[in-house]
């Protein structure tokens, strides 16, 4: 077993979401053929979302499971997805295409990579630090408040958490109306765990358009996106996929042409009053074949003109991209994507009285 998968063959055993099994026509000592993984490009794309719902938009396993169910994806079964099984795909190596067997891993191999290493690297973080009691990663990102997790009061290092309450207010017209009130507290404070000189509360849209305002200079100073990149790698996906449809309907083909090309012997032998099936069910199975092969040629053909299209929209693309500042692309952002944003610019903010903050930058580098 460590020799297959050092090798990258494939153990056995339940294959993971996102592959599939294809026959090598190789036999092994028993003299039973050995199959490989291959990728499976439609499962993949499911697996490459709970990724990005992860890592951009800081979705938990189970905010995950109810978002794929909402977005109409079903699991191989058929079935609606379930919270364990996001957390078995968001925890398994096989999607960097490091295969194992017990204590055995292999080593990388790019063609099983469904994921790129950063992220799934990036999903390991999350998952570990949320499982932390001092976490710095959001619990969750519902909501517009746009910092939880990592924001502390400056005086006594107690977590600023929020609140939700209600109040009311008098219109002009001397109406009465309810009004949501969102606010950072400190911890400590409240729970009066030790004595603290700094503010109970913090208004939360206050706090949030101080933060704002600094990540997106923080955000302007990085300059303009290579959209460029961008756009190649999209296109790339899409290219990637699409071959992968071309070539199932090429095998598809094949095997229609095969299947056609098997009858015409008794075609012949019929002919000669010699075929071992009668006339018409002769015809009627040659005439299913002939429709097949239409079919898959159909199949074949629109696929490859789709392709093309790609093609012509990606040097389109490529060649009208137009330059954008990482700071305009965060304002488009949704809420969870900002929260998530904040998280990684942001190692520590602290809260000081009279909205005085202090804020821990992470490395810029590595953003980038």
């Amino acid at each position: 077993m460590r020799q297959l998968v050092l090798s990258g063959g494939y153990r056995g055993g339940t294959v993971p979401y996102g592959y599939r099994l294809e026959p090598t026509g190789k036999l092994n000592k028993r003299k039973r053929e050995i199959s490989k993984l291959i990728i499976d490009e439609n499962e993949a794309a499911v697996v490459r979302k709970i990724f990005e719902l992860c890592v951009s938009h800081g979705f938990g396993r189970l905010r995950t499971a109810i978002e794929l169910n909402r977005l109409g994806f079903r699991n191989r079964k058929g079935e609606t997805w379930k919270e364990a099984a996001i957390a078995h795909i968001l925890h398994n190596q096989t999607y960097i295409g490091m295969l194992h067997s017990g204590e055995t891993i292999s080593a990388p191999f790019g063609e099983l990579a469904i994921v790129d290493r950063n992220i799934f690297n990036h999903a390991q973080q999350i998952l570990l630090d949320r499982q932390c009691e001092q976490h710095s990663v959001p619990m969750n990102t519902k909501g517009r408040a746009l910092l939880s997790g990592n924001v502390f009061c400056g005086h006594c290092g107690g977590r600023l958490v929020l609140t939700t309450n209600g109040k009311t207010v008098y219109l002009a017209s001397g109406e009465k109306k309810g009004v949501k009130r969102i606010r950072y507290i400190c911890h400590n404070k409240s729970r009066k765990n030790c004595e603290c000189e700094g503010q109970t509360g913090y208004t939360s849209h206050i706090l949030d358009e101080l933060v704002d305002s600094v990540v997106r200079e923080l955000l302007d100073q990085l300059g303009f996106v290579d959209e460029k990149r961008l756009l190649s790698d999209i296109h790339l996906r899409s290219e990637r996929q699409l071959n992968e449809k071309i070539r199932l309907a090429s095998q598809r083909l094949r095997e229609a042409e095969e299947e056609y090309e098997l009858l015409k012997p008794e075609i012949l032998k019929t002919l000669k009053g010699a075929g071992k099936f009668p006339v018409e069910l002769l015809s009627d199975m040659v005439r299913d074949a002939q429709e097949k092969v239409q079919r898959a040629e159909m199949q074949l053909n629109l696929l490859k003109s789709e392709r093309k299209l790609s093609r012509d929209r990606a040097n389109t693309d490529l060649k009208h991209f137009k330059k954008v500042k990482w700071g305009d692309l965060y304002e488009k952002s949704s809420p969870e994507v900002k929260k998530m944003i904040v998280n990684y610019l942001i190692r520590r903010i602290d809260v000081f009285r009279g909205y005085s903050i202090c804020m821990e930058v992470n490395s810029l580098i590595a953003f980038i």
